[in-house]
């Protein structure tokens, strides 16, 4: 019966501690969202933003969808080294600490950082399963961090692609998470066992193979090639 008592609550206080966090993240991403913005990028990077949002023009056409939904770029006085979209406006906030960072590299960095959000507008990664017991599970906060990991995944094929697209480099993007990773300490990559990202060691190797595959493309002049599908996990280039 003791037991029985201590799983129980060990189980509530697991419900209570996912309920907080997920609360937590709703007021942390409203607080971002709603702060006053700086609209566009400023000089020399507005034409990273123009570039990479052809190399997307083009793929679109390639697939007979149209055009792409309008989007938008604003500036965020915030001093990380971070961006975010939001899908339902369409709009991409980047943070001043990326634009403040030395310019070695740093435009091929921002193309794929642009391009990966892009990728949450566009929606790559295959959406959420409906119906069944893979849509229940995808309705559960541990499901959507499931689903949010791999989108996350295809966001940053999606965004090294555009960037190689539009003639950047994605060896500087997999340099940057090989930096970040050397950065986080043991807690940190324990905490990030539960987060809605992929391990930065594992975004490294993947945007090493990218970079690799870019450089083939490029070797041969045909990186403008478009993309087959904007399932990029499941499409080759």
């Amino acid at each position: 019966m003791r037991y029985l008592f201590a799983i129980t609550m060990v189980l509530v206080g697991v419900v209570w501690v996912d309920r907080a966090l997920g609360q937590t993240q709703v007021v942390i991403r409203d607080s971002i969202r709603n702060r006053p913005h700086a609209k566009g990028l400023p000089p020399p990077y507005h034409v990273i933003w123009e570039r990479v949002l052809l190399a997307r023009e083009r793929n679109f056409a390639a697939w007979t969808l149209g055009k792409p939904r309008p989007v938008r770029v604003s500036v965020d006085e915030n001093p990380t080294e971070n961006a975010s979209a939001y899908r339902d406006t369409g709009e991409v906030l980047i943070n001043r600490g990326l634009l403040n960072k030395p310019r070695e590299g740093l435009d091929s960095i921002l193309a794929a950082i642009l391009g990966h959000e892009l990728g949450h507008i566009d929606g790559v990664g295959g959406g959420i399963p409906r119906g069944g017991w893979r849509g229940r599970w995808a309705r559960t906060r541990w499901g959507r961090l499931a689903i949010s990991t791999i989108e996350e995944e295809a966001a940053d094929v999606y965004g090294a692609r555009l960037a190689c697209q539009a003639g950047y480099d994605p060896g500087a993007i997999a340099a940057w998470w090989a930096k970040r990773q050397g950065a986080e300490g043991w807690w940190q990559r324990l905490q990030n066992l539960g987060a809605s990202h992929p391990l930065a060691g594992y975004r490294s190797v993947q945007m090493e193979y990218e970079f690799r595959r870019c450089a083939a493309y490029q070797s041969i002049g045909a990186e403008k090639a478009p993309l087959k599908s904007l399932r990029v996990l499941d499409a080759n280039w």
